[in-house]
């Protein structure tokens, strides 16, 4: 006995006793192993081969890189591909007695983790696509499997992943012109400022003819003639005029070639920068047509207030707010609908409270989504009060709740502006 292995010494029931005798999961596995060596060197002893163990160790092939894992780790997850026995079965191979994937052995190693810890862990190390693509074939989901420590390093890679390039090319179409291509070397001009002196020039001319435009319309609206109280537009038309007549011109003809160089025709209209040239364009020309109407004519003029947009869509920094917008839309459209949710509660709980006392309350629930709305802003004009305590009381409520409200967009817009500003600094570099 003395000269016998200790795993040999060990028998069947010795096995069963101490499984037994250790509820923990872990440690019944451990003792399994245990057991499972000693029946197989007894196995090799005795008949010269064969075992009767029940835990069996697989060899995986992934790419030529060989694993080897203890079958009852894959055992915890059945309704994954390594998990379930006849799923795997497809990839085994009778002639090497291994299983076999084509795939990327880095994301396969962060796997078998999964299969021992629970818990999976994303590295930098492998592409981003491979892992999700890796961890979706064996069954795994990265957003439900990840651990805390790289979930949030995850959704940022994604994110990044997803978050267009703040290029000035609206298609990547244009790729498809000729090296020679005159359409090509305007795109490029009007857009990359950096490649030539003739687009900064360009940009320098054109922004300047925005300064004056809003400049224009801004003075035109002052007081020159205190005796007649007359503005400086009806006092000196023909001069402001003049000059929006200008501005126009050049603004069109901006327009018309950035519309002649467009790589992509559909993709040019649907930029929202687009949208703010023709707004900044259109109230001049339809105000030609329809004359000098008093009701029509106020209203193409208060379009002109799009032309400081045109001053802002040059300006990197403009584009990159735009496109934190775009990528955070749909967290702010989840708080909106929140307040939203709240403003009806609140304004029908105060409605009926205040109604409900001798004072007089507030004329309708409509009349007191006013009141909730400024009060949430902590704007708080007293136009409309609660009288009762228990109104005061919501009052003070809708005020805490607004300030959070409004708390919350302010770290997702700061958070996501970061990481545009970080991804550009990154492509440009």
């Amino acid at each position: 006995m003395f000269g016998q292995d200790f795993d040999d010494y060990i028998g069947e029931s010795d096995c069963e006793e101490n499984l037994s005798e250790h509820p923990n999961t872990e440690k019944r596995r451990l003792i399994r192993r245990k057991c499972s060596i000693s029946h197989r060197r007894q196995g090799v002893s005795a008949h010269g081969g064969g075992s009767a163990c029940s835990t069996r160790r697989l060899v995986f092939n992934v790419s030529g890189t060989r694993f080897v894992v203890w079958e009852d780790q894959l055992d915890k997850f059945p309704r994954t591909l390594l998990g379930s026995a006849c799923h795997r079965l497809v990839f085994y191979c009778q002639e090497t007695e291994e299983y076999t994937f084509d795939r990327c052995p880095k994301v396969f190693k962060h796997i078998l983790m999964y299969y021992n810890t629970g818990v999976l862990h994303f590295s930098n190390e492998v592409c981003l696509r491979t892992f999700i693509d890796d961890a979706d074939f064996f069954g795994i989901s990265p957003d439900q499997s990840l651990c805390s420590c790289c979930y949030d390093r995850f959704v940022d890679s994604k994110l990044c992943l997803r978050c267009p390039v703040v290029d000035n090319d609206i298609s990547s179409s244009s790729t498809s012109l000729s090296s020679s291509s005159v359409r090509k070397k305007m795109w490029k001009v009007f857009h990359d400022l950096s490649s030539s002196v003739y687009g900064h020039a360009f940009s320098l001319v054109v922004g300047f003819f925005i300064t004056v435009a809003v400049i224009t319309n801004i003075v035109e609206t002052i007081s020159c003639n205190s005796r007649h109280k007359m503005s400086c537009g009806e006092a000196y038309p023909w001069i402001f005029e003049c000059i929006d007549t200008a501005c126009v011109v050049i603004f069109t003809i901006e327009f018309s070639l950035l519309f002649v160089s467009a790589p992509n025709k559909c993709d040019f209209f649907k930029n929202i920068m687009t949208f703010v040239d023709l707004m900044a364009i259109l109230p001049f020309y339809l105000s030609l047509v329809a004359g000098k109407n008093d009701s029509i004519t106020p209203l193409f003029r208060s379009f002109r207030g799009f032309r400081i947009l045109r001053l802002g869509a040059s300006t990197h920094r403009l584009q990159l707010l735009l496109m934190t917008l775009r990528e955070c839309i749909s967290q702010l459209l989840d708080i909106l609908f929140a307040m939203l949710l709240f403003v009806v509660v609140g304004a029908t709980l105060l409605f009926y409270v205040e109604n409900s006392s001798a004072t007089e309350g507030f004329s309708s629930i409509p009349d007191v989504f006013w009141y909730v709305l400024v009060t949430m802003m902590s704007v708080g004009y007293g136009d409309a009060v609660p009288q009762t305590t228990i109104g005061m009381i919501l009052g003070g409520l809708c005020s805490i709740f607004g300030v959070i409200l409004v708390a919350i967009p302010l770290t997702i817009i700061g958070t996501t502006f970061s990481r545009v500003c970080k991804k550009t600094q990154v492509r440009q570099t």
